[in-house]
């Protein structure tokens, strides 16, 4: 088992202040400085605005995000899923999402704010401190419904620790995995070469060998395009595995190919008008028209670190 750091445990509420704000009172992000002009303005600028098919900053796109009806602003909490017509589609609250909330807010919003968000997220039934892993999914009232330790929950969990709380419990958390839960790492061999580069004690070379062991099998080249890698994908290409495997090949094998690629997946995953990803495709690369929030945070951070230099420190 990974060994438990003494900590100082804070509880907090509506009333703890954050940075010198409450936390029912932290503000959302201004909204894009365009929505502010006149209408006069618009109409004389027209032909020079933005337009929906436009991409737009990393920045930008969290900050919608945090104005959509994917965010609670209340408790600062993500929904998992809306439809196409912008309906929450799912009212249970997913652990990896709170857990990549967290990261995206660490490396694209307030570090200082990313981490209070952390310690927030582990006071609630989310984390098991016994265990020292993440439960599965709790109800929109915060009761736990899925004790499951699930592996692609821990390891998001696992890269969050690693970046915005505690270095070296998160390798203590991988080590345990990689004794223990080995099978089902292999289960999600893009998202575990992502989160053990990082994490694990392993130097470049071998990270780049691993990825290009997953890239031979599961890429197909001429397609441009990622096959499932796991059982429960029911045979279709979801969008998070294809930017996981753009942020791979970005950083550990040919940046010029994982632009290339990304800009490929725009054409055809990514919903210019909402300013959205799709959660995957079929084989004929036609688009599920359903939105997830990990993979919002997932293209967040790719268009950070793919276009905007972004480097995860």
């Amino acid at each position: 088992m990974p060994v438990k750091k003494e900590t100082h445990k804070t509880v907090l509420t509506g009333d703890t202040k954050f940075l010198g704000v409450k936390l029912t009172d932290w503000p959302l992000p201004e909204v894009d400085s365009d929505s502010k002009r006149s209408q006069s303005s618009r109409k004389r600028s027209n032909k020079s605005q933005t337009t929906p098919t436009e991409f737009k900053s990393a920045k930008q796109l969290y900050d919608r995000l945090k104005r959509s009806k994917f965010f609670d602003r209340d408790r600062l909490l993500w929904y998992h899923e809306v439809d196409d017509k912008g309906i929450l589609d799912d009212l249970f609250l997913y652990a990896h999402d709170q857990l990549a909330g967290v990261f995206i807010e660490y490396f694209i919003g307030n570090k200082n704010f990313a981490e209070d968000m952390f310690s927030r997220i582990k006071e609630t039934n989310f984390w098991d401190a016994k265990t020292m892993m993440w439960n599965a999914i709790l109800s929109s009232s915060g009761a736990l419904l899925d004790r499951s330790k699930l592996i692609h929950d821990q390891l998001i969990g696992i890269f969050t620790e690693y970046f915005v709380g505690d270095k070296s419990l998160a390798k203590d958390m991988y080590h345990y995995l990689v004794k223990h839960r080995i099978s089902e790492l292999r289960d999600y061999p893009l998202l575990d070469c992502f989160v053990s580069y990082f994490v694990y004690d392993i130097n470049f070379s071998h990270s780049k060998e691993n990825y290009l062991q997953i890239r031979n099998k599961f890429w197909d080249s001429k397609r441009l395009i990622w096959y499932p890698t796991s059982n429960d994908q029911n045979n279709i290409f979801r969008t998070h595995d294809q930017l996981l495997g753009v942020l791979l090949e970005f950083i550990l094998s040919d940046k010029v190919l994982a632009k290339s690629v990304y800009a490929h997946l725009k054409t055809y995953l990514w919903n210019k008008k909402k300013h959205l990803w799709f959660m995957g495709s079929d084989h004929s690369l036609n688009p599920v028209r359903r939105y997830f929030i990990f993979t919002q945070f997932l293209g967040i951070l790719v268009e950070a670190v793919v276009n905007e230099g972004l480097v995860l420190k």
